[in-house]
């Protein structure tokens, strides 16, 4: 297991001479390393839809919740963010009508279950070929609203600082 933390770490360094970036690679580090133990045990299970969905987005969200990390300039401003990602008093902004959190909400739930269903399949493109057209239009048009969503004008290239 010290190995795959120790590669977290490097890889976090590699990124950047920052404590965030230290703690983005441990995280993923720790991660690995759980997963390896877990899977180390040999469960026997039958395949369920349910439990892969729940490790998906298990998975989805602990990756995101490292990319805080990875982007925030500082321990202080990496906090601010976490403590933001639980804060609903916000939520309803009448002005706003609350519209950017409810997509981050859309985007942190169907996201990762689009993700589960295509990668359900070994190849995308035969799993789209297995839908009816109506349903593989309906999923392609709902990943393409939420990457719309999500981008929005030009970001910083992240590796400027090099």
């Amino acid at each position: 297991m010290e190995p795959i933390c120790g590669n977290g770490h490097l890889g976090g360094l590699w990124h950047g001479a920052a404590w965030t970036f230290f703690v983005w690679g441990m995280l993923h580090g720790a991660y690995l390393s759980i997963e390896r133990l877990i899977r180390g045990h040999h469960f026997e299970r039958k395949k369920n839809f349910l439990i892969d969905t729940l490790q998906v987005v298990l998975t989805f969200h602990l990756v995101c919740l490292s990319w805080v990390f990875f982007r925030a300039e500082s321990f202080g401003d990496a906090w601010a963010m976490l403590i933001q990602i639980g804060d609903v008093a916000g939520f309803y902004q009448p002005e706003e009508f609350g519209l950017f959190k409810v997509q981050n909400w859309a985007i942190g739930i169907w996201l990762p279950l689009l993700i589960l269903v295509l990668t359900r399949f070994h190849k995308v493109d035969k799993s789209m070929r297995s839908y009816p057209l109506i349903v593989a239009v309906l999923m392609l048009s709902i990943m393409l609203m939420l990457i719309s969503l999500i981008t929005g004008g030009a970001n910083e290239f992240i590796y400027f600082q090099f």
